[in-house]
């Protein structure tokens, strides 16, 4: 899953066409039934539907993940219940696409782009993501 390479970096050079069809697919993979746990994956692929103009997509991969694998009252989600009791990069990734969503990518003109525009977003203090 390359999705990274427009979501967390600004996709310098990359084929959008081929993008759209990486994001379409990892979008796909990760909505189909409940999902044993969460990642950072859910956090990656929500970042680049944000940045290909896809908000209801970047918002249904953040919510319905975390619905099903909800935070606990520490802040941390679980990864497995079996294994370590908490899993940062999940929570790192959720707070990184959140904030990205809302504060937007050097470039971007557009309040809040990774939201639906019916949504009413406010922060503050966050920069723009390269």
């Amino acid at each position: 899953m390359a999705t990274w390479l427009y979501g967390v970096l600004p996709g310098n050079g990359i084929d959008r066409d081929a993008m759209r069809r990486t994001l379409q697919s990892a979008a796909a993979s990760r909505t189909r039934g409940v999902q044993p746990a969460i990642t950072w994956g859910y956090a990656m692929v929500a970042m680049c539907a944000a940045r290909m103009n896809e908000p209801e997509m970047a918002v249904q991969l953040l919510v319905p993940a975390y619905e099903t694998n909800p935070f606990r009252a520490s802040g941390y989600t679980i990864r497995r219940p079996e294994q370590t009791p908490m899993y940062m990069p999940a929570n790192g990734g959720w707070l990184a696409a959140t904030a990205m969503m809302a504060s937007g990518w050097d470039g971007n003109k557009e309040p809040a782009p990774g939201f639906p525009k019916n949504w009413k977003v406010q922060c503050e203090g966050l920069n723009p993501m390269p």
